[in-house]
């Protein structure tokens, strides 16, 4: 999880070092799993299940919100796993029929598990057991091979299973909102930006990778590149961070009405500031440190740029503004370190992202905390019709699993999901043909594939 930038009015995103801790839910959905596990590896026999999740009568609504996180979390882990050929959900709903149409459909086993909440505990009764056959398949004797289990699973609730089980499921999109893959990228992208690079009037996208940076246009909901910008000529440092790091900036400092492109990175010893011919991107400036967003201070536009501390991506609290034509300027300094930065254009509001996973901004009394969430991204995606912040909200929910992507108004939660692949780096506002701003362009990467996905975030 982790990055970018924009000012006020354009889509931030910030993400964290680490994997958030584990939950009650990641505790129980681990010790679920793992006898199972332990069983089809000494039977050295995968198995093709159908999960059954059940709320335990009296002690948990099937409704529950509870339950649908958990679903969730099996279902990923189930998914990963080695031993699992193939995972078909039921729902309790459909009773038998559904049991019917997953024996159609190949499964050969029954995972029903039955949830409740006693006294501060969350109690999940196991059972594995073969898939009652149909009636010729039993005259014909195909019966799966002896492979069941059964047994009790408890562990103590916190405060966010106590607040799920008192909310009602969520439907997979709400309020008009939906969130689509645009593509599978062979490469890992670090960052992204969006704007009018060419002077086409129409928006194109700049991705940043190890190698260097690329243009694309998204038409028609697919991506064409239209060039890139390869790193080769640029030194890079001595000594390398562990993970890679970069901010990418499209704005249109010089009113040519062409996006200039800012980055930066931890691997190498500069960054630069580019401008796009046409037909290929050619360097304006160097920077001498990483660009985390642009302000205008009478009529001149001011680039702050930050230090990242030795070995990590966490921003040391010292930063500097200076004009973008300038090499040196006036140093601030945040109340503490941070991952990632945002400030309005005219640099009167600066907002933060600590490592804590709180996210704060500037205000009279010095600091004020907007969301605090273990594992915490934001973005800011601009005001609805009735004139409310909208935030996108990801956090890490389990370790290699996709982030949890939530929409907030006014300190609502309207939209949820984590049907996507891999974890969230970054993402930028997306202007339709109207000029909109209502949409949003989010990056994931997959670290074991090396590959990317762009998806596409459109409502109301």
């Amino acid at each position: 999880m982790r990055k970018p930038v924009r000012w006020f009015w354009t889509l931030w995103v910030m993400l964290p070092i680490s994997v958030q801790a584990a939950t009650a839910l990641d505790r129980l959905t681990v010790k679920i799993c793992e006898p199972l596990e332990k069983m089809a590896a000494e039977k050295q026999q995968p198995l093709s299940l159908a999960l059954l999740l059940e709320a335990e009568p009296g002690a948990l609504g099937q409704a529950s919100r509870l339950l649908q996180e958990l679903e969730g979390l099996l279902r990923y882990r189930l998914e990963e796993s080695n031993w699992v050929e193939q995972l078909l959900p039921l729902s309790p709903r459909a009773g038998g029929s559904a049991l019917e149409r997953a024996r159609n459909a190949g499964a050969g086993w029954l995972l029903r598990i039955v949830v409740g909440l006693q006294r501060g505990r969350l109690v999940a009764n196991v059972e594995l057991s073969p898939l009652p056959a149909g009636f010729w398949a039993r005259l014909a004797g195909q019966m799966p091979h002896s492979l069941a289990a059964q047994y009790l699973v408890v562990e103590q609730a916190d405060a966010t299973v106590m607040m799920l089980s008192e909310q009602k499921r969520l439907e997979k999109f709400s309020g008009n909102w939906s969130l689509s893959l645009l593509g599978r990228l062979q490469k890992k992208y670090l960052a992204l930006a969006t704007g009018d690079v060419d002077g086409d009037g129409a928006e194109e996208v700049v991705m940043l990778a190890r190698q260097g940076l690329e243009l694309f246009r998204l038409q028609d909901g697919t991506l064409k590149k239209l060039a890139e910008y390869g790193f080769g000529q640029i030194p890079e440092q001595s000594t390398t961070s562990r993970e890679s790091v970069g901010r990418l900036l499209a704005v249109d400092v010089n009113h040519d009405e062409r996006a200039e492109v800012f980055y930066g990175t931890n691997w190498l010893r500069q960054g630069e500031v580019l401008a796009f011919s046409g037909a290929v991107f050619f360097p304006l400036r160097r920077l001498n440190s990483i660009p985390l967003c642009l302000l205008q201070r009478q009529r001149r536009w001011q680039v702050v740029l930050g230090t990242l501390q030795p070995g990590t991506n966490v921003f040391a609290k010292g930063l500097v503004i200076h004009d973008i034509n300038a090499s040196s300027g006036e140093e601030v300094l945040l109340p503490s370190d941070f991952l990632q930065l945002n400030c309005t254009e005219d640099g009167g509001h600066w907002r933060w992202l600590e490592t804590s996973g709180i996210l704060a901004e500037s205000a009279p009394e010095g600091r004020r905390v907007l969301f605090e969430e273990s594992g915490l991204g934001a973005l800011l995606l601009g005001r609805n019709q009735v004139d409310e912040e909208l935030w996108l909200l990801s956090a890490a929910v389990y370790p290699g699993r996709p982030d949890r992507l939530r929409l907030m108004a006014g300190g609502r939660e309207i939209w949820s999901s984590n049907e996507f692949q891999g974890a969230v780096v970054d993402s930028a506002v997306s202007k339709d043909q109207a000029g909109g701003n209502k949409r949003a362009l989010v990056l994931a990467v997959d670290e074991k594939l090396s590959s990317s996905y762009l998806y596409l975030l459109s409502g109301e």
